[in-house]
Formats: structure tokens, C-alpha cells, sequence
């Protein structure tokens, strides 16, 4: 049974990491760690050839991932539920990489206090 407190804490989560700009802190580690000096359009100019030499540096391809993030932002992710969960949830992977803590096992934890998925049972 999904409990109402329960979401109402996700929800003030959502609500309370939506108003920050990972760009923002990005362009400014960047400026700080590049020694980057100007306008915010140069800025970004610079950590984008940067994440292009990233990318080429470790086989990655950026046009690919921006297409990506193009497609993933045409839909318009601001202010959708799901769109909000899911970069929240990406970041939780991060975060969880970075502390060497294992979503998966905390996931499959929960699933098995809650195996109910969108009404059905999970276990069935």
C-alpha cells in the first residue's frame, strides 16, 4: 500500500532540488579549475570543447549524447514528475558511484520490504 506521507516526502524532495542549476555550479567549477574569465557564452563555449575532447579522449561521442540530451529536453522534462524522478535518480547513481554504496542492493532491499509495483505484485 503506497503510503501518503511517503509521498509527500518524495515530492518535497523533487521540489527542493528543482530550483538548482547543475550548469551554473558546472560553469563555475569550470571557471575556477580553467581559470575561465568572461562572459557566461564564452564560458560555456570553453567546457563545451572541453567535454568534446572528454568524450574524444575516452572513445565517448558527444553528438550522440547531446542528441540525447536534445531529445530529452524537447519533451520538455521541466516540471513532469517522472522527468523529475529520473534526474533525481541519476544522480542518486552518482552520488551512491562516488560513496561506493550499491543502489542496486538498496533497490532490491526496498522491492523486498515493498514488492508492490504500480498495483500489482511483484513477486506473483
Amino acid at each position: 500500500m503506497i503510503n501518503p506521507q511517503s509521498v509527500h516526502w518524495a515530492e518535497t524532495v523533487l521540489d527542493a532540488v528543482a530550483g538548482t542549476s547543475r550548469a551554473e555550479l558546472a560553469i563555475e567549477t569550470y571557471d575556477r579549475t580553467a581559470g575561465m574569465v568572461g562572459n557566461t557564452g564564452i564560458q560555456i563555449w570553453h567546457l563545451i570543447l572541453s567535454l568534446m575532447d572528454l568524450c574524444e579522449a575516452q572513445g565517448s561521442h558527444f553528438d550522440v549524447l547531446l542528441q540525447q540530451a536534445q531529445v530529452a529536453f524537447a519533451k520538455d522534462v521541466a516540471g513532469k514528475p517522472d522527468a523529475q524522478i529520473l534526474i533525481l535518480l541519476f544522480e542518486l547513481m552518482a552520488f551512491c558511484k562516488t560513496k561506493d554504496i550499491d543502489l542496486a542492493e538498496i533497490v532490491a532491499n526496498v522491492r523486498a520490504e515493498r514488492p508492490i509495483i504500480n498495483g500489482e505484485n511483484a513477486d506473483a
